[in-house]
């Protein structure tokens, strides 16, 4: 209260500015903002860490994949005949697996492809056997490979061992499958083997292939024992010869 010529006068009493409410609502808006804009920075500060943690994990991968890549190529370089691209030949040495873990293989020399056998064609010698033996079509002819074939067993000091496996052989001619043709064999030409462990077999394994290769890009293409584990040899026309047993 104010008292002015004998006149009382009612002054109100001033509120200082920080206890005004509309300065105690400015500072918790202010308040608001500097926590969101600290928040922000957190948040950016990890998403860069995660960032750079990605980086240097996708580094890592690429590294792995190029290590990866570089060890299939050499994988692929020293399995012969393991890609269509760079077929075996006549003369290679084809190997597969017959399980994952590499425990057990199977060794196939390629020694020779033969169009006729002590002067008789093959087609002669397959129809020989059974009546039922389709003869080749116009345009193919049939042959054998001569193979020499090993089979490994887990245990090498097994010698009782024995594997029985299937070897059907298809032509790829300029970069087409051939239908698959199967036959009864006989004693000399065969498509199914019993195998003893460390114990080499010379066999003959029938294939229809086309009777004018000079032109051709003749693959003939091994069946594999794991999935699509495939082996291909290039046959050259220079390479088909008759047979003398």
């Amino acid at each position: 209260m104010v008292t002015k010529n004998n006149q009382t006068f009612l002054v109100p009493k001033k509120i200082p500015i920080y206890k005004r409410i509309w300065f105690l609502i400015l500072c918790t808006i202010v308040l608001l903002l500097i926590l969101i804009f600290i928040g922000g920075i957190g948040r950016n500060t990890e998403k860069a860490a995660v960032k750079s943690n990605s980086q240097i994990t996708e580094v890592s991968t690429a590294s792995v994949k190029t290590a990866g890549t570089t060890e299939s190529s050499i994988a692929d370089y020293t399995s012969i005949g393991d890609r269509l691209s760079k077929p075996a030949i006549i003369g290679d040495m084809i190997s597969f697996d017959l399980s994952t873990r590499n425990e057990e293989t199977i060794d196939i020399k390629l020694n020779g492809i033969y169009n006729s056998v002590n002067g008789k064609s093959v087609e002669d010698y397959l129809v020989a056997e059974n009546q039922f033996n389709p003869k080749a079509t116009e345009g193919r002819q049939w042959m054998v490979i001569d193979a020499k074939i090993l089979y490994r067993a887990k245990n090498p000091d097994n010698k009782i061992a024995t594997k029985n496996i299937m070897l059907e052989p298809i032509a790829i001619v300029d970069k087409q499958l051939q239908p698959k043709v199967s036959v009864m064999v006989s004693d000399q030409m065969k498509t199914r083997f019993k195998l003893i462990n460390d114990k080499a077999v010379n066999e003959l394994i029938p294939v229809l292939i086309p009777t004018e290769l000079t032109g051709h890009y003749v693959i003939v293409r091994f069946n594999g024992f794991l999935d699509e584990d495939y082996r291909y040899i290039r046959i050259y026309d220079d390479t088909v010869t008759a047979k003398d047993i």
